[in-house]
């Protein structure tokens, strides 16, 4: 233990000083200090009263979070890691019926005012690295098919799907027409659509299949 705290102090002092802890180097200190300056762009200009509003909502959304019991806003910047904010995002952004992770843009406006206040501690000296920057945290695009299947989406019945390709050839070329139409008819995403090979059309059974090994997937 006291071979890693003498390493953190060896980074700090190559950083530019040691580091030592105060109640004014404290996330919530940051982000009022983060605010303030926010709000001097907006009385220059230099970003929208709405803009605004997110940037600082998002930053103070943390202030209450409880990390083991203790206040985020009262630990330490150069106390905090990455590991801790990935845990604060896990716990709290949550919906509040299902227990859902928020959508990726929600979290994303939450993280995003973060990463600049640990940007302005930094540049305080109030802590070495931006640890918000270090956070692993990016879109999960598919949840899988049982999710796809329970989606709360309406599905659309062949019907409306035939009268879309039909607007489809009246309105646009008829190349966009028939790419529409063949998506529609088979399922594919653009781009499984754009990886087709010749191989992969059985004419004589008037299907698209995707070949993988010796397995056909149609």
């Amino acid at each position: 233990e006291a071979e890693a705290e003498a390493m953190k102090l060896n980074g700090q002092q190559i950083a530019g000083g040691i580091i030592t802890a105060h109640p004014e180097k404290s996330v919530g200190a940051a982000i009022d200090a983060f605010v303030e300056k926010t709000d001097d762009r907006e009385g220059r200009g230099a970003i929208s009263a709405g803009h605004l509003a997110n940037v600082i909502g998002g930053a103070e959304s943390w202030k209450p979070l409880l990390l083991n019991g203790v206040a985020f806003s009262e630990m330490q910047c150069m106390d905090v890691d990455a590991d801790q904010i990935e845990r604060l995002l896990a716990d709290n952004f949550r919906h509040p019926v299902t227990g859902e992770p928020l959508a990726f843009n929600t979290i994303k406006n939450k993280l995003d005012p973060l990463k600049k206040v640990f940007d302005l501690a930094v540049k305080k000296r109030w802590c070495v690295d931006n640890v918000a920057r270090m956070v692993d945290f990016e879109e999960v695009k598919y949840k899988g098919l049982d999710a796809a299947e329970t989606s709360q989406l309406e599905r659309i019945d062949l019907n409306q799907i035939n009268k879309l390709i039909e607007l489809g050839f009246e309105l646009n070329s008829r190349s966009d027409a028939m790419a529409m139409a063949f998506a529609c008819w088979t399922g594919l995403r653009s781009g499984e659509m754009r990886a087709l090979k010749w191989k992969h059309v059985l004419w004589d059974r008037m299907e698209v299949c995707k070949l993988t090994g010796k397995q056909v997937h149609a």
